[in-house]
């Protein structure tokens, strides 16, 4: 029998305004990895937290928003391996509908900036499987994949 693997689990959120746009970061330029890509609001699970508890923290940590743990709702699991270094994760994504506070970019040194963007016309370069995942659930679908993708 083969020994455990560990796997990153990755949490990101959808958090969509009246006007159709989704939230997004833009990764700094100084990042090792996806340096200046654009993609959702996201962050890795830190143990003994559920997951819609890490997806607040994060969301707090990153944006600035105040979410109750009861108001996020799982829509989606990805299971992903990056080519670049192999790296396998579990990603859950979330759809907010209710938060307090405004966003500001709370991390400058993981964000060039923080914009609302329309989905479907999204600039370069931006994280593939997310925008994917995400396009899915706002057609309504709950959606999962074991595609191994990175970036566009």
């Amino acid at each position: 029998m083969a020994g455990y693997q560990s796997f990153r689990v990755g949490l990101h959120a959808l958090i969509q305004r009246n006007d159709g746009k989704v939230l997004f970061l833009k990764r700094a330029a100084t990042k090792s990895f996806l340096p200046g890509y654009y993609c959702l609001p996201c962050g890795h699970h830190d143990g003994d937290e559920t997951i819609e508890t890490g997806m607040a923290r994060e969301l707090k940590e990153e944006v600035g928003l105040i979410v109750d743990p009861a108001d996020i709702e799982l829509v989606g699991v990805g299971h992903n391996k990056t080519p670049q270094d192999l790296l396998e994760a579990f990603n859950f994504m979330f759809v907010i509908k209710k938060w307090q506070g405004e966003p500001q970019n709370m991390e400058p040194e993981n964000a060039d900036g923080i914009m609302w963007l329309d989905l479907a016309d999204l600039p370069n370069p931006y994280v593939q499987w997310q925008i994917e995942m995400a396009r899915e659930v706002k057609l309504g679908s709950v959606y999962y994949s074991n595609k191994y993708m990175l970036a566009k």
